[in-house]
């Protein structure tokens, strides 16, 4: 049963690889092409479905590479994949399953760059802008909510990517400081626990910092406004 599920997973790989290399320089109507790739996501989406939890190593293989090679933002469709993965991620998962999973949604990063990926999955940092707080709930709910195991995949993958190096000066950094500061006063009043959940989380997010400085997109304008500052 083994060898038939990998010369399967092999086959349907092959022929993936030449299906999305033909969408991408598909000389067919939009509306075509987009009907094409809606279907091909569709049966995609199987792969992950429980049914088929024994084959999924094989399954995240072939959605990586589907996600290598199409880009999120010229293919808002594609986006349903990822949608899928954070949800298989917000499960019960081996070993093995998540890191199968995160190199897929790695390939989604340096396709597509963090933006276009945490665009689809919002980071919800537990600040007091999370929709969790926003609502009234707890801070402890809130960093249980938050998908922090996005940082060490942009870790990896960010490096890799189409990305700005303004984009976390503007999305993450404030957050990261109203984290830190967060962290720091709430041993002061007793909650121990919550502080350092969250001093955990900044040195996650501090640690991603490095790979978003690995040649920007926006390196020039990066260094402009850091010889006007100095």
């Amino acid at each position: 049963r083994k060898e038939v599920v990998t010369t399967a997973a092999a086959t349907l790989k092959a022929a993936m690889s030449d299906c999305t290399e033909g969408l991408s320089s598909s000389s067919s109507p939009a509306s075509s092409t987009n009907s094409m790739l809606r279907a091909v996501v569709a049966q995609l989406k199987e792969l992950l479905d429980y049914r088929y939890k024994t084959a999924w190593q094989h399954g995240f293989n072939i959605v990586s590479q589907f996600l290598r090679r199409l880009d999120l933002q010229k293919h808002p469709e594609v986006g349903e994949l990822v949608v899928s993965l954070d949800s298989l991620h917000q499960g019960t998962l081996s070993p093995k399953e998540r890191k199968g999973l995160e190199a897929a949604v790695e390939c989604a990063v340096m396709t597509s760059g963090p933006e276009a990926v945490v665009k689809i999955l919002p980071l919800h940092l537990p600040t007091t802008k999370a929709p969790i707080i926003v609502q009234g709930g707890s801070l402890t709910n809130a960093i249980d909510a938050a998908r922090i195991w996005l940082f060490p995949v942009m870790q990896a993958a960010v490096k890799s990517s189409p990305h700005n190096l303004c984009y976390f000066f503007e999305n993450i950094y404030k957050d990261l400081e109203e984290m830190e500061k967060s962290s720091e006063a709430l041993p002061k009043i007793g909650r121990i626990l919550e502080g350092s959940r969250l001093e955990g989380i900044c040195a996650t997010v501090w640690d991603s910092f490095p790979s978003f400085c690995v040649l920007p997109l926006d390196m020039v304008t990066v260094l402009v406004v850091v010889v006007v500052v100095v």
